[in-house]
């Protein structure tokens, strides 16, 4: 969490360039590619200390770095903050049973959508 969401983005598009070179796709092609921004992480009383520092207000630039990237890549996008976020109990950055629910049948729904003939 000590990165900036720019940071994370750019590391995001260089998984994408090692992806698209591993040729491991239908026939030795590139695969598609479909990147989650996570939840936002929420504040919560942590152990940790500083660890997360700041991390409520980077966390909720996650999404709209990673949708710059995914457009510039031409790859596919999905918002999991808009799907599940942090139980107000936990420790603020995973999501409970509920939440990863609906993110896999977020993912399910895409790939029925967009990857059928994959």
């Amino acid at each position: 969490m000590n990165l900036d969401p720019i940071d994370s983005a750019l590391g995001i598009s260089q998984l994408i360039d090692t992806v698209r070179e591993c040729q491991c796709g239908r026939n030795g092609a590139a695969p598609e590619i479909l990147v989650i921004a996570p939840p936002a992480y929420i504040d919560t009383v942590q152990p940790l200390g500083r660890l997360f520092e700041n991390a409520a207000e980077k966390s909720k630039r996650f999404p709209q770095t990673y949708k710059e990237v995914t457009d510039r890549q031409g790859v596919h996008f999905l918002d999991a903050g808009k799907l599940a976020a942090p139980p107000a109990c936990g420790d603020g950055v995973h999501i409970d049973e509920t939440g990863a629910a609906a993110i896999g049948n977020a993912i399910a729904d895409f790939i029925q959508a967009n990857l059928r003939d994959c």
